[in-house]
């Protein structure tokens, strides 16, 4: 983030420093309210593709909100967000590839899903395993 602020930016550093501080933003408020931020991922994520467009910062921030989700959460939670985020970008891929002339549903899905769905096996794997490390803190 830092090294976004700070490159020279043709066209002036307002832009570039307001993405780095509403991601930085964002990563702050993972920590705290995982599930709103995931909310607001997945719907930024889902009317960029439904206007057609492939969003591949979008996709980062959607796969480390469900990252936190994942990890953070218990399963009973975590999977039916991560679904309900899923549900949500395949309605908005149905919508973009029925709507929209310029759209490529292929490359859309492939931006949108792999993120998602790999964040939440990397946040759940990441959940076990600190999951034995925080019982022996306790008993220690």
């Amino acid at each position: 983030m830092v090294i976004l602020a700070a490159v020279p930016y043709p066209n002036g550093r307002g832009p570039r420093r307001l993405v780095a501080l509403l991601l930085c933003g964002t990563i702050a408020a993972l920590r705290r309210w995982p599930l709103p931020v995931l909310a607001v991922a997945a719907g930024a994520n889902g009317l960029a593709m439904a206007l057609g467009n492939v969003p591949v910062p979008f996709g980062f921030v959607l796969g480390l909100a469900v990252f936190f989700v994942a990890s953070r959460m218990p399963r009973r939670w975590s999977v039916p967000a991560a679904v309900v985020a899923a549900a949500g970008l395949g309605a908005a891929l149905l919508y973009a590839a029925l709507a929209v002339r310029t759209a490529s549903p292929g490359l859309e899905a492939v931006e949108g899903s792999v993120p998602l769905v790999t964040a939440w096996f990397v946040g759940r794997a990441r959940s076990a395993r600190s999951r034995p490390v925080r019982r022996c803190w306790r008993r220690a």
